[in-house]
């Protein structure tokens, strides 16, 4: 039954592209489980998670909801950060809550860190919830080759930017070519870069050269200029250009310099 013709529910504001009116009402009734515990939480955001992960609609939203708060409270985490983390990664609304307690605890002593530490990561890429402990190690062991550090060094460095230990590593490799072809520097240096902004791994080669040109354009530098910006300070190219723009023409003003000597 298509949803706007049987549903009786105000949907005006909601994008419901392949759900049912019962799939709308499952996912009205897990909002309202869950309201107590976020306040924030909208239809919207529930009918986005269904979408991309429809085999979340096959379970009862007393039972979704049920996963949330157990898996939260196996975790040491509140629930609405849990549902935050689920609503990135819809799986983890019907993954076991045991499971993914399992997993948090056997991949922390795979890779020899505190479980708090983990989790803590996990929060920023919660795909690491349910990875598989063996698949991270075995990935941990590529990435010591592909960026020519330490076990240790991959694993902190891990901790930083948690998708690093989610991504193929010879998807990274050519991420760091290919970066390291924009900014004109070797890959080591990107490396390196990455050491004190580690978010730079997870930029796609296309949004750091967008970055860039943001930076050239606003800041009113020429393309070598904003390399060296880049690489006397990475988190550049991390953080939102047009803020950037806007905090460091203010700061010239007030020093009365130019962006290319700061």
């Amino acid at each position: 039954h298509p949803l706007r013709s049987s549903c009786t529910m105000t949907t005006d504001a909601i994008d419901d592209t392949l759900l049912t009116a019962q799939d709308l009402e499952r996912l009205d009734d897990l909002q309202g489980r869950l309201q107590s515990a976020a306040p924030w939480l909208t239809l919207q955001r529930l009918v986005d998670a269904a979408q991309r992960h429809p085999r979340m609609l096959r379970l009862l939203p007393a039972t979704l909801s049920t996963n949330i708060e157990l898996a939260a409270l196996k975790l040491e985490l509140s629930t609405q950060d849990f549902l935050r983390c689920a609503l990135k990664t819809p799986a983890l609304f019907y993954q076991s809550p045991a499971s993914i307690d399992e997993r948090m605890s056997k991949l922390a002593e795979t890779l020899g860190v505190e479980r708090f530490e983990l989790i803590k990561a996990a929060q920023r890429s919660p795909a690491l919830f349910i990875a598989v402990p063996m698949t991270v190690a075995d990935r941990l062991m590529e990435l010591q080759d592909v960026l020519k550090l330490t076990r240790d060094e991959c694993i902190e460095l891990g901790l930083s930017n948690p998708t690093t230990l989610l991504t193929s590593p010879a998807a990274l490799r050519r991420r760091l070519a290919e970066i390291a072809t924009i900014l004109d520097v070797a890959v080591p240096d990107v490396i390196h870069m990455a050491g004190r902004a580690a978010t730079l791994l997870s930029l796609t080669p296309q949004r750091v050269k967008d970055n860039l040109d943001c930076l050239i354009v606003g800041l009113e530098l020429t393309k070598p200029e904003a390399r060296k910006l880049c690489r006397r300070s990475p988190h550049t190219l991390t953080r939102d250009p047009n803020e950037l723009v806007t905090r460091f023409v203010t700061l010239t003003q007030k020093l009365a310099i130019s962006a290319a000597d700061l």
